[in-house]
């Protein structure tokens, strides 16, 4: 258990060993994915984005060379913010299923939340891993580190999952 106030703090990174795409990755993710055959194409219209700005914002993007959609963000006009955010959001929610995949059914042998896991699990039981001082503030986009806790916490404590609508 940990008894000691925790806040993890996590960026993108933490989902990285997982399968989610950093960086320059995820620009191209998204360079590709909103291009002509792109999987993006059909969400962001139906999300109102149109087409011709679209292809505004992937030439910009992909001409723009830089390690990061944030970096491209944080200098943009709040229109292209806007498609940006639902680019990112889009890319990983379709690659989450994937990283979800692999961090509950063959997760790396050593991976940071087994670590921290096993940590908070240490002297409770169900009634009592909730006394765990742990926030975790997540600055990503994934819900990795819920689906791992939902997973875990079911099969540790022999719980029984609440059905999602």
């Amino acid at each position: 258990m940990i008894r000691t106030p925790t806040v993890f703090v996590l960026g993108a990174g933490a989902s990285a060993e997982y399968g989610l795409p950093l960086g320059s990755d995820l620009v191209q993710l998204i360079v590709d994915a909103v291009g002509e055959t792109g999987v993006l194409r059909k969400p962001l219209s139906i999300c109102g984005v149109l087409e011709s700005k679209l292809e505004i914002f992937a030439e910009k993007l992909h001409r723009a060379n830089l390690v990061s959609i944030d970096a491209f963000l944080e200098k943009n006009s709040p229109e292209f913010v806007g498609i940006g955010k639902l680019c990112i959001g889009l890319s990983i929610l379709f690659r989450e299923q994937d990283a979800k995949r692999k961090l509950l059914e063959s997760p790396p042998s050593d991976h940071w939340l087994k670590y921290v896991w096993n940590i908070m699990r240490a002297e409770t039981n169900a009634a009592s891993f909730s006394e765990n001082k742990v926030i975790f503030v997540t600055f990503n986009y994934d819900r990795l580190v819920e689906h791992y806790f939902d997973g875990v916490l079911t099969h540790a404590f022999h719980l029984q999952r609440m059905r999602r609508v």
